[in-house]
């Protein structure tokens, strides 16, 4: 028998990575695509699982009479800014003049906290605008935190009602100096000061001083 004449084929180098490359392709775009999910799936679910948490409760960083309320429910809030509010304004105010001293009580004057519109202004925060606007709102309150205002109402007519009747053991009309003759004694009467408490301005400090839980005499 003759030796074949036939050579063996040979394959260029460049054909094999080709090949290979083609084979492995489609596992590198799964990876990207995978890759790509995770960026935008992760992130959606913290701010997904956040406002979940958060949807019926008050967002981190708002406060209320120096009381933190995060993650406070409406009824575990509405509690606790009740029981706050009694102990900030427990202790009675007084009035003073000279060396005599009234307490007032806020009933007295008529001091009335609004828990539920206190409750919708610090549940408001973070709920403004679209999901991006309420999204960096509350960022900033995390960040910055914010200190919401009681909502008081103090009633005028009541509290010039008490200033009225206070007056009538404050004011006292003044009195020229005289002499006074009883039978066949004579003596002098000295003159008096006259007195009027202003109702106005006592009205106007009363209830600042009221406002801001400032227990010093008035």
């Amino acid at each position: 028998k003759r030796p074949s004449s036939r050579r063996p084929v040979s394959r260029a180098p460049g054909a094999n990575r080709s090949s290979a490359a083609r084979s492995s392709s489609p596992w590198g775009c799964l990876t990207l695509i995978f890759v790509a999910l995770l960026a935008v799936g992760i992130p959606l679910f913290v701010i997904v699982s956040y406002e979940s948490a958060y949807a019926e409760k008050v967002y981190p960083g708002i406060s209320v009479l120096g009381m933190p309320m995060a993650g406070m429910s409406r009824a575990e809030a509405e509690i606790s800014l009740n029981h706050r509010f009694s102990q900030t304004y427990r202790q009675s105010l007084s009035l003073r003049f000279g060396d005599r001293v009234w307490p007032v009580t806020r009933d007295e004057i008529g001091l009335r906290f609004h828990v539920a519109r206190t409750l919708a202004a610090a549940m408001a925060p973070g709920r403004t605008g679209n999901l991006l606007d309420s999204l960096g709102e509350q960022i900033r309150l995390r960040q910055q935190g914010l200190v919401v205002q009681p909502v008081l109402d103090l009633d005028e007519v009541q509290r010039v009602g008490y200033l009225n009747r206070l007056a009538k053991e404050i004011d006292r009309p003044p009195l020229n100096a005289s002499i006074r003759v009883e039978g066949t004694s004579v003596s002098p009467a000295p003159s008096q000061k006259g007195l009027r408490l202003n109702i106005e301005a006592t009205s106007q400090r009363l209830a600042q001083a009221l406002m801001t839980a400032d227990s010093r005499p008035v």
